[in-house]
């Protein structure tokens, strides 16, 4: 979707496994199988971390599993848009190139200190985590999301004022996601804020198309709005950021979750419609099995 990254997906589906999906452990022999024969890399993100540590019986049991697929770690998705919003405007307003980064971590401990500036050992694990009920990194849902999650649920309460407050919205998000300081490590002149906040505004069109991350949200939020049957729930904290890391960055996205299985889809046609790829979204792992079993068969057949 227009950013230059390092692809892990070359023989392989990047998978992102909902809460539901990773938990369940009639599906672990599979997805064990598939990523032992390297048919699939599992991806996980801080979100799904974070509601496996809230299971006090099994969560070491399913932290262990974890590590025994060596999933990779995507990073937070307001991580994933600063580094796109970087990418974008070295090019298109500071006249350089864009900017090649990766999405994922390899490594726990690679993830921690990337997406939390948490040093801890090169060989720091799930399972550590885990035993140490999160007290080296604390609260990996820091108050950033939280603050960024409440103002979409207040603005899906009010769908009306959200449309006649478009403009509002995207200024304000544009804002936490321009860099802090210019290529000199100094921070901008607040004149300097307001022309790149100015450009982002008239370029908007090209910022979503060159923003994986920044799009999908946009395009997921915009479904929501038009579901107003439904009531903004805490659970779509999560739903909103399994889903857009998912959509933006992996090949499949498996969620067993019905309302949240629906809005992604919707948010993949619309990203399709706009000429951009989004992961599949499929709703569970036998539906997965079935889509490899596809690829593996020999064209023509």
């Amino acid at each position: 979707m227009g950013v230059h990254v390092n692809q892990t997906r070359l023989r392989m589906k990047i998978v992102y496994l909902d809460h539901h999906v990773l938990v369940d452990q009639s599906g672990w022999p599979i997805i064990k199988a598939l990523s032992e024969a390297e048919e699939i890399r599992v991806v996980i993100s801080s979100w799904s971390i974070r509601e496996i540590v809230q299971a006090d019986q099994e969560r070491e049991e399913r932290a262990a599993f974890l590590e025994s697929i060596r999933p990779l770690f995507v990073h937070d998705m307001l991580i994933l848009q600063r580094l796109e919003t970087v990418s974008f405007l070295n090019e298109s307003l500071f006249g350089g190139t864009r900017i090649p980064f990766s999405m994922f971590s390899n490594t726990f401990a690679d993830f921690l200190r990337m997406n939390f500036f948490v040093k801890v050992p090169s060989g720091y694990s799930v399972v550590d985590y885990f035993r140490s009920e999160g007290s080296v990194a604390g609260d990996i849902v820091d108050m950033g999301k939280n603050e960024h999650v409440e103002a979409r649920r207040a603005l899906l309460a009010d769908p009306v004022g959200a449309r006649q407050g478009e403009d509002q919205i995207n200024h304000v998000q544009m804002a936490t996601l321009i860099p802090r300081v210019d290529a000199r490590g100094q921070p901008w002149e607040p004149s300097d804020v307001a022309e790149i906040l100015v450009f982002c505004h008239h370029r908007r069109r090209d910022l979503l198309r060159a923003c994986p991350a920044i799009f999908a949200e946009d395009a997921l939020f915009r479904v929501r709005l038009r579901d107003q049957r439904r009531k903004p729930k805490t659970s779509d904290t999560a739903d909103l950021f399994h889903s857009v890391a998912a959509l933006a960055y992996a090949d499949v996205f498996v969620t067993a979750d019905g309302w949240a299985n629906d809005r992604a889809r919707e948010t993949k046609a619309a990203i399709a419609q706009a000429g951009l790829r989004a992961a599949d979204v499929l709703r569970s792992m036998t539906q997965l099995v079935e889509q490899i079993a596809t690829l593996r068969k020999p064209v023509g057949n």
